[in-house]
């Protein structure tokens, strides 16, 4: 008798969940609500955190029996802001986190585990939302209050890839960036937004210390 089991949300809890059981004999299906894999985010970079345990992270996938099949990049070090735009430099040995790009697109994370999923026979049912099951399942769904929502905007620069955290509610009311260098706060603007809401949106932060360039990579201001 062939063993079965449900998956509600093809998240990477529910595509993990999924392929393990696969390998273990089950005849998986997984429910998603949306029309693909990785449908949150919009190619958004995120950072597989590796600072709280000895074990890489990487590592520990493979002993999930993850593959790692994705693109990532490791950050050894970052730059740290306060309010005043004091900077702390921090180095680590080993990665601090791995860089990788999550969404419905070639090269993310959630593309690599849908690929291996149906590569173990994973079935996996599009647009749809259950709400209720009978029978035995593992519900993989998320959290589904927000504390937060961030919007984020991705477009390729010039600059030389670098990670860096303002500690400033004043200082990063919008999307940002710190080019560390020349200690001057990089916003990135939408094309709707002019560069005189932004700057009153950035009180607290002087104007002098502030570039503000558009989607396309122009500057905007100061001209």
């Amino acid at each position: 008798m062939v063993k079965e089991m449900t998956i509600i949300g093809a998240g990477p809890a529910g595509l993990t969940a999924g392929i393990n059981l696969a390998k273990a004999g089950y005849k998986v299906v997984i429910y998603e609500r949306e029309k693909d894999v990785g449908k949150k985010l919009n190619g958004d970079f995120q950072g597989l955190e590796n600072w709280t345990s000895e074990e890489d992270v990487l590592e520990s996938f493979k002993k999930m029996n993850i593959n790692i099949n994705f693109p990532y990049s490791p950050v050894y070090s970052g730059e740290i802001y306060d309010s005043e735009l004091n900077k702390t430099l921090i180095k680590s040995k080993k990665p601090v986190f791995y860089s990788i790009r999550r969404g419905s697109f070639k090269d993310t994370l959630d593309t690599g585990l849908k690929k291996q999923a149906e590569k173990e026979g994973v079935k996996i049912i599009y647009n749809k939302n259950i709400k209720n099951m009978k029978k035995k399942c593992i519900i993989a769904i998320g959290s589904q209050q927000a504390d937060g929502i961030g919007i984020g905007i991705t477009f390729n620069i010039k600059m030389k890839d670098k990670v860096i955290v303002i500690f400033d509610d004043n200082i990063a009311p919008k999307a940002y960036a710190l080019d560390a260098d020349v200690k001057a706060i990089i916003i990135a603007s939408a094309d709707s937004e002019s560069p005189e809401a932004i700057l009153d949106a950035a009180k607290g932060c002087p104007t002098s210390a502030i570039t503000i360039i558009d989607s396309s990579g122009k500057q905007i201001f100061p001209k």
